[in-house]
């Protein structure tokens, strides 16, 4: 799979020099014991753990344990989780954010990115609401899956080995686990065109202060949302790599709900559906505002904008050719 990169060249193993790179070969690491390496070095190169004084022990364990309850999903996976890490990593290592941001706001955002689809089972929050299931029940219908990825964080914090917080005392434990859960259910992307419009009303009322913990809590959602689908914003041989696995998902979806006699969602049909229309939209429609934003309030994600930009390009020009899904 092609795996370029735009930032300073490293292995696939990991990072090198101290340099948190935006876009690493994190498709080429083949095993679960290299991609905890990798993202165990992640949380060292951020640097809040450190400064917090997380146990480094424990963390490690916690991130092992962590990439047991990822599935082996075409893109819902700990690869995922690992690049959703190392993006939440690069964006916090440029200079304002790293100086602004509260150090535990920053070490909660790489936790939150590590554990946001733990448990993903490959299909998105409409299944489990249309079939009823024990999870969206469980889950009173709502944010079902991020509920859930949630819930089991949660479990495994509470376990002595494994509880992160215990040295910060009951009441700051109380409030971590509150901003984990605030970050995680903001990636619900049925919540994602009523984030962007509240989020910008807010910025046009308020404006960037990082003194103003409302201002640091829509920061810290943003970010995180923008992690999850920064897959859109890597260069195009890595970006459509990251497209064909979520259309993986989202067919091996489809295929359940004909089976099931279910309304085909509307990405979900690989004889409907152009993949390079579909990414363009994406991108237009649901990812580049958001980056946008986030690019007003610090000047450093340029680039993540301006790739984002030319793959939007590249997507409309393979869709007006009628390129086929996967050329």
């Amino acid at each position: 799979m092609p795996q370029g990169s735009t930032s300073t060249r490293i292995p696939a193993g990991g990072p090198e020099g101290g340099i948190i790179n935006r876009n690493p070969a994190i498709l080429e690491m083949r095993t679960k014991s290299q991609l905890v390496d990798f993202v165990d070095e992640l949380f060292r190169l951020e640097g809040a753990a450190e400064e917090l004084g997380i146990d480094a022990a424990k963390l490690r364990a916690f991130i092992r344990r962590v990439s047991r309850h990822y599935r082996q999903n075409p893109y819902h996976n700990f690869h995922h989780a690992t690049d959703t890490v190392n993006t939440v990593g690069w964006m916090l290592s440029r200079p304002l954010l790293h100086a602004r941001l509260p150090v535990h706001y920053r070490f909660l955002l790489m936790l939150a990115a590590l554990i946001h689809d733990v448990e993903h089972p490959g299909n998105n929050n409409l299944w489990e609401v249309e079939t009823r299931s024990a999870l969206a029940e469980t889950y009173a219908y709502e944010a079902v899956l991020e509920k859930h990825s949630f819930a089991v964080t949660e479990r495994l914090l509470a376990e002595p080995a494994l509880d992160l917080f215990r040295p910060f005392g009951a009441e700051t434990a109380q409030e971590w686990l509150r901003i984990v859960q605030e970050i995680v259910l903001a990636t619900d992307f049925a919540t994602h065109r009523q984030f962007l419009d509240d989020f910008k009303a807010f910025m046009e009322s308020h404006g960037p202060d990082f003194d103003d913990l409302q201002f640091v809590s829509w920061l810290a959602r943003a970010l995180m949302k923008a992690a999850d689908i920064a897959n859109t914003s890597k260069p195009f041989a890595q970006a459509q790599v990251w497209g064909q696995r979520v259309m993986m998902e989202f067919w091996a979806q489809g295929v359940l709900e004909k089976r099931n006699n279910m309304p085909v969602g509307p990405l979900n049909d690989p004889e409907t559906v152009q993949v390079n229309a579909a990414q363009a939209g994406f991108i237009r429609f649901a990812a580049l505002e958001l980056f946008e934003i986030l690019n007003r309030i610090d000047p450093e994600l340029q680039e993540m904008v301006e790739t984002l930009r030319k793959n939007l390009e590249f997507y409309e020009e393979k869709a007006e050719r009628g390129d086929g899904n996967f050329e």
